[in-house]
């Protein structure tokens, strides 16, 4: 199983990440924006960030930046999820940004784990 970061400002859809994910045996950690997903990353050391694009104090794009500028945890695989851009707009973001996979909410829940099996 995956070790994963759940990052939203909207503790409802981490909420629903953290359910679904630990249902199936993920280990899980989980931050309201993008500071705070940067020192859980620090700490925790995820194979996978799923994050949202717009949240207060840091973004999810900022964040993914600064993430790749630190060696230790640079390799982390991110997901995009998010409702607000439109799923191009958030696709020229995730390229980027090195982001390889963007799901837009709402979201089938077998979508969001053949990703995470991915």
């Amino acid at each position: 199983m995956a070790r994963v970061l759940v990052v939203d400002d909207v503790a409802v859809n981490r909420e629903l990440l953290v359910t679904l994910l630990g249902y199936s045996g993920h280990e899980l950690a989980e931050a309201a924006d993008g500071e705070e997903a940067l020192t859980q990353a620090r700490a925790f050391k995820p194979d996978l960030v799923i994050c949202d694009i717009l949240m207060p104090k840091m973004d999810g794009y900022e964040f993914v930046r600064r993430l790749r500028a630190e060696p230790a945890i640079a390799p982390t695989e991110i997901v995009f999820y998010t409702a607000t851009f439109l799923e191009q707009e958030a696709r020229v973001l995730a390229d980027a940004c090195g982001v390889g996979t963007v799901l837009t909410k709402p979201c089938e829940p077998e979508e969001i784990l053949a990703v995470v099996a991915a």
